[in-house]
């Protein structure tokens, strides 16, 4: 599916301006990404703070994924792919949790199970299921390590020569 031109954007790019572009725009993420993590280990007594917290995570590691794909798209960086497919075989749910926040889908419910699916808890989105069973979805210190590996692919891809 071809997406709509956006007025905003540029008609046309070099691709070494484009390079530098994704590089700088990693860059940002990657340290929005390293503030939540350090704010969803923080302590959060009597308050949701840590909702909006890994909320922000998943959209910081979310734009990360993106670059990773518009680079490998838009400039052949065949190694920004490559880390995204492990990323995202390691989390695979990952991507379809920024539908649930971006179209704020609600959770499921059952009238003798009460509601369960998506939810929050400090540092983690995990999807309660009846009978007690929850799955992380993903959890910001487990996927530390999966999102510094998609990060230096994807500026490992933008910094080379050949991509």
């Amino acid at each position: 599916m071809k997406r709509k031109p956006n007025p905003l954007e540029a008609k046309r790019r070099d691709p070494q301006d484009l390079k530098r572009y994704f590089l700088a725009v990693a860059e940002f993420w990657m340290e929005a990404i390293r503030l939540q993590e350090k704010r969803c280990e923080m302590k959060h007594e009597g308050s949701r703070d840590f909702v909006a917290d890994v909320i922000f995570y998943l959209v910081a590691v979310q734009h990360l994924r993106e670059i990773a794909r518009m680079a490998s798209e838009r400039v052949g960086a065949a190694k920004a792919k490559a880390a995204l497919d492990a990323f995202d075989q390691r989390w695979p749910k990952f991507k379809h949790l920024r539908d649930l926040i971006e179209h704020i889908l609600p959770p499921e419910s059952d009238p003798n199970a009460g509601h369960f699916g998506v939810s929050f808890l400090p540092g983690s989105i995990v999807d309660l299921r009846p009978g007690g069973e929850v799955e992380y979805l993903i959890d910001v210190r487990d996927a530390n390590p999966s999102v510094e590996a998609l990060y230096k692919g994807v500026t490992e891809a933008l910094q080379s020569g050949t991509t």
